[in-house]
């Protein structure tokens, strides 16, 4: 699995949770809808920092949950003990 793919899973599941639509985070993200939704749909390939800042922002998030990167250190250290 590419990086995209686990940045548009994470995305889509926290949208998902917190109940939201496409356009109430375009709005909170200031983002064009349609860019969201290329984003959320895996058609925009080239996803900047800016973005990913954005989109943090609108779902009170972390650019760590939306790669998935804590889940990852999480597991790392379960291994260890």
């Amino acid at each position: 699995m590419n990086i995209n793919n686990t940045l548009i899973e994470n995305l889509n599941r926290i949208i998902k949770d917190k109940g939201l639509k496409q356009r109430h985070i375009a709005e909170l993200a200031h983002m064009d809808e349609r860019k969201v939704s290329a984003i959320l749909t895996g058609r925009q390939k080239n996803i900047t920092a800016t973005d990913i800042g954005y989109l943090c922002k609108a779902l009170n998030s972390t650019p760590n949950e939306l790669y998935g990167i804590a889940k990852t250190q999480q597991t790392r250290r379960n291994m260890r003990l």
